[in-house]
């Protein structure tokens, strides 16, 4: 069977693929210790899947929140990904792919409200 596991095999691979440097060394091995595999198939669809054709995108109000610092979807990816649905990225200065600190809970939660708001 196809695994992701061995991506995510050491903590020091879960903290440079997705929490970022200022992840305490417990919190990484306590998070390293929750993980499951993912559904590889599931994976490789979401990373290699064409875009949505433009004639296919509803017209919905939409954001697209990025880290600055991911290492699995550049802030260029995100910045593409946004230009295709017609708006623009909202870059978080400094944060990793898993926003799972408080810190960074607290900064995407914050977006998310006020983009939320602009909508309503």
């Amino acid at each position: 069977m196809l695994s992701l596991m061995p991506i995510m095999e050491k903590p020091e691979y879960l903290r440079e693929w997705a929490l970022g440097p200022d992840t305490t060394e417990e919190r990484v091995r306590e998070m390293h210790s929750h993980l499951q595999d993912d559904s590889y198939p599931a994976a490789i669809e979401m990373t290699f899947a064409l875009p949505p054709r433009r004639k296919n995108i509803p017209a919905i109000p939409m954001t697209v929140i990025a880290g600055e610092n991911d290492a699995i979807f550049t802030v260029r990816e995100a910045q593409r990904t946004a230009r295709r649905f017609g708006v623009t990225a909202n870059v978080v200065p400094g944060m990793p792919h898993e926003p799972l600190e408080p810190h960074w809970r607290d900064e995407v939660a914050d977006r998310v409200d006020k983009f939320a708001r602009s909508i309503t």
